[in-house]
């Protein structure tokens, strides 16, 4: 019995430590954040996410030298969430960025480059692959020129978008728009730094499917699109799955909100969550 109460002491206090120790940071990065990503070297920028309210979230950025490091902290607001603003780095950087919440919580984003991006936004003609230019796409071999693409309508302006940084190799290239393509190599001829493309092109669309909705709103001969908008908004709803798309009449299920042809679906889902 006499080294019984020691170690009822041990795992008492053990429970007690357990119960009010504050919880670990939720942490989350944007899922625009991710390996291969390029970064504009021009200008300060910001990586945000999402941690416990009131959580202090560091942001590191290291050079792949060592010549470079930088470290920024900021606090999760009520709402989780919290912004990390840094300051310029200079073109043909390369690096890891390390995010930090508590002693447990950490988040590597590697393989960051810094040059230029560039948004690549549009139709038919933006959308049209490298599928043609064989010769081309099997010479296709820059890890510095880099690649993501997006495409997602919504009935309601998104904040966020989940992209995947690749390499120009074949294999990715034969997938990517011919104009942006074309025009990065041309880039990275020119400059001889990193460049970012990002694909965000939906092809045979209208453009009021790429305006944003209050600007839609001062063109008057769009009366008879809105009133459409609303009724099948009422239908199916601003954010329908797709047993409410089913509701719609066959004729206008790519009219309803979120819908390739529905007013300022394509700016709400694939321009928005890169200007916010």
């Amino acid at each position: 019995m006499k080294n019984t109460f020691p170690l009822l002491r041990i795992a008492c206090l053990a429970a007690l430590f357990i119960q009010v120790m504050p919880g670990l940071a939720a942490l989350t990065v944007a899922p625009l954040f991710s390996d291969r990503m390029v970064v504009d070297y021009r200008q300060p920028w910001a990586v945000y996410g999402t941690a416990d309210p009131g959580a202090p979230v560091t942001v590191t950025f290291e050079s792949s030298d060592g010549d470079i490091r930088l470290d920024e902290t900021s606090v999760a607001d009520n709402n989780g969430v919290w912004t990390c603003r840094l300051p310029a780095v200079p073109a043909r950087t390369h690096g890891r960025i390390t995010i930090r919440a508590g002693m447990d919580s950490t988040i590597e984003i590697r393989d960051v480059a810094f040059g230029v991006v560039w948004f690549c936004a549009g139709q038919s003609n933006m959308a049209f692959g490298m599928g043609g230019f064989e010769d081309d796409v099997a010479e296709a071999d820059d890890p510095d020129l880099r690649m993501a693409s997006f495409r997602r309508g919504s009935g309601l302006p998104e904040t966020e978008a989940s992209v995947k940084w690749v390499p120009a190799t074949p294999h990715w290239v034969k997938r990517f728009s011919a104009v942006g393509y074309y025009f990065g190599s041309m880039l990275r001829r020119e400059l001889d730094m990193p460049v970012g493309l990002i694909q965000s092109a939906y092809n045979a669309t209208r453009i009021e499917s790429w305006m944003p909705m209050e600007t839609l709103r001062t063109f008057p001969f769009l009366a008879d699109d809105f009133a459409e908008y609303e009724e099948l908004a009422a239908l199916c709803g601003l954010e329908p799955d797709l047993e409410d798309v089913e509701k719609a009449p066959a004729d206008k299920r790519k009219r309803v909100p979120g819908g390739q042809h529905a007013l300022a679906s394509l700016y709400n889902g694939m321009v928005h969550p890169f200007i916010t």
